[in-house]
């Protein structure tokens, strides 16, 4: 293949995989792991609303102070860029990771065409671009490929400096894995091993040069998690973000390695860059002739030492799929030296001719017409290329060769359909928990510098980043912590809760009054007026319905009990009508609307004027008692 020619085929590929991803840009960043995307582009907005700040990055959903770094934040610093010259955040969000994308694949196809011919690399840059795993998380709001790009861009220049002993080259290196490090360093820390297994052109295997160029990105890399660590924790607030409380949830338990369960999660993201019909090709780069060359301890850490990254930090990659990402450009290149070796015909028709029975098993396993018929075509198109090759007809198998590989692509993602297909559902099929209509009720319902607590939702930045609010995720573990009791809300002016009827209410405690705003949404307040309208409000203030009773009417006759289990009826007052309850449930909470979030059961509830009838309802208690209710105005 010429230069010319092979220059030509990367190009049309990347073009292709950057054009098959052009309509997705404009989605939402919910149709997968909305948490960790909007967490980046939460950083990524302020930067460009406040300006770029790479060592105070912002979430603001654990109160204040709202710094909250934990990579090293270079990706949301380029990605506010589109955003300053007019690109809405999401779309600059998804725009800037394929960016990376397209770098790290072009890192990977030099790094490899360096290591080995033509063919390996085109075929490792191919497997790479149209894996399903790369066409989701390619265009998300996340930093696994800008990290893969600097960490291939490391190794390249590691690479060429070993070899031409250039200072800039060293200095290139040293620059980008320490890049790499920074922004993860759960996904980078295993790099150097390539380089240190690589053997040079020179007699000069290791000196002091390749040691500080492995040690000082690993160095950097840590004294980056050590000040975040710090700055997450300053002045013994929020502990449970500290290095220690974050342990279990990074490394898990030792054991969990021996679990076979614990791992199905990673083999299916593993499976999602292979795919059934490609582990032929994939078992065939053992057959590799650069694998038993000179580099081979090159390619067994360059393929192997990502699996290192997995033992050490197998809880998260465990329980996140994308951080399997760290691990496809070493399949991709074991793909490419398996395409490499059958394109040799080293030991071809042996390595080749599975192929057959498994493409064919695999059609029967997925039950689906247009796959039987990719199916039947492949088994027609891999035969003639293996009866061809192994006649040593180079002319005829260089023709099906591309069409082999379409269909194996094309193979791989029918069977995968269910996962990739996401990344182009529409706006409201992505978005599965119904995030933008919840924060449509929180911004039209609040202001803009309102202090806002939310609760039942984990500490998911997607509320608050699409409802442009800040203030406190209280998390349903953070509720169990002894550290929750510390946290100062007596500042906050709304709550939000994504169960109104079972989520804890207790944030509010300190605020004298609440008031039900919307269906998931209160006002807190130190009086009636601070509530913003509110139709339905509770509080302990006796004080204020002594003066309402002083010129209200009563309308109840004698205590009635409100069974939890119905709805009772009660005639409303006409100014307005005011509850006096016997506070012996007060985890209980009343409704009068179902439109309308409830209200504990304090002391007293006051409803506005309305309709000649109350409904009244109540949840968390077996029964609720009124024993007094007066027509009087609410407070002003």
């Amino acid at each position: 293949m010429t230069a010319r020619r092979e220059l030509l085929v990367v190009v049309a590929s990347i073009a292709v995989a950057v054009a098959i991803r052009v309509p997705t840009l404009t989605q939402p960043l919910l149709e997968i792991h909305a948490f960790r995307q909007t967490q980046t582009a939460f950083q990524a907005r302020i930067f460009h609303e406040s300006g770029i700040d790479l060592l105070q990055p912002e979430v603001p959903v654990f109160g204040q102070p709202y710094a909250l770094p934990y990579e090293f934040p270079l990706f949301q610093a380029f990605a506010s860029l589109p955003m300053d010259v007019g690109i809405d955040p999401d779309p600059a969000m998804r725009l800037t990771a394929l960016v990376s994308f397209v770098i790290a694949a072009f890192c990977l196809w030099r790094l490899v065409r360096r290591m080995a011919d033509a063919v390996t690399a085109i075929a490792a840059l191919v497997a790479f671009l149209f894996s399903p795993f790369a066409i989701v998380w390619s265009r998300t709001s996340m930093i696994e490929y800008f990290v893969i790009a600097a960490a291939l861009g490391y190794l390249w220049a590691g690479l060429a400096w070993r070899d031409e002993r250039a200072p800039w080259q060293w200095l290139v290196a040293v620059v980008l894995g320490s890049i790499a490090m920074t922004v993860k360093f759960q996904s980078a820390f295993f790099w150097g091993l390539p380089l240190l297994a690589y053997r040079p052109r020179s007699s000069r295997w290791r000196d002091a040069g390749l040691l500080a160029l492995i040690a000082i990105p690993l160095v950097v890399g840590l004294g980056w998690t050590r000040y975040a660590d710090v700055v997450r924790t300053a002045d013994g607030a929020r502990p449970w973000l500290g290095a220690t409380a974050l342990a279990d949830f990074l490394f898990g338990a030792p054991l969990d390695r021996l679990d076979p369960t614990a791992w199905s999660a990673i083999a299916v993201a593993l499976g999602l860059v292979v795919g059934p019909a490609l582990l032929v090709i994939l078992w065939s780069a053992k057959d590799a002739r650069f694998v038993h060359g000179a580099q081979r301890r090159f390619w067994l850490s360059f393929i192997g030492a990502p699996l290192l990254a997995v033992v050490v930090f197998f809880n998260v990659y465990r329980i996140h799929d994308y951080y399997s990402a760290a691990i496809t450009p070493s399949l991709a290149a074991a793909l490419g030296l398996g395409a490499g070796a059958l394109w040799s015909r080293r030991d071809l028709a042996r390595a080749s001719l599975p192929v057959i029975p498994l493409a064919v098993v695999v059609g029967f396993l997925t039950l689906a017409t247009p796959v039987a018929l990719a199916l039947a075509v492949a088994v027609v198109a891999i035969a003639f290329l293996v009866r061809r090759l192994v006649q040593g007809d180079h002319h005829a198998a260089g023709r099906a060769l591309p069409v082999v590989a379409v269909i194996l692509i094309a193979l791989n993602l029918a069977t995968t359909s269910w996962y990739w297909g996401r990344a182009y559902a529409s706006a409201d099929e992505g978005d599965i928990g119904r995030i933008l209509a919840r924060a449509r009720e929180l911004a039209s319902l609040s202001a803009a510098d309102d202090p806002v607590i939310a609760v039942g939702h984990d500490w998911s930045p997607d509320l608050f980043y699409y409802a442009h609010r800040r203030g406190f995720m209280l998390a349903d573990w953070l509720v169990d912590l002894p550290a929750a009791s510390d946290i100062d809300f007596s500042r906050y002016t709304i709550l939000h809760a994504w169960d109104p009827d079972r989520d804890p209410l207790w944030p509010a405690a300190r605020s004298p009054w609440i008031g039900a705003i919307g269906a998931h949404t209160w006002a807190l307040g130190r009086s009636f007026a601070d509530l913003r309208g509110a139709i339905l409000a509770s509080t302990d203030d006796e004080s204020a319905y002594m003066g309402a009773a002083r010129n209200g009417v009563p309308i109840l006759s004698q205590p009635t009990k409100v069974t939890c289990d119905r709805e009772t009826t009660l005639d409303a007052g006409r100014a307005g009508t005011w509850l006096r309850l016997d506070g012996t449930n007060r985890d209980a909470r009343v409704r009068v609307s179902s439109d309308l979030a409830p209200v504990p059961a304090r002391g007293v509830i006051v409803v506005a004027p309305g309709s000649g009838q109350l409904r009244v309802r109540c949840s968390g208690a077996a029964a609720i008692v009124i024993v007094a209710a007066l027509d009087a105005a609410p407070p002003r």
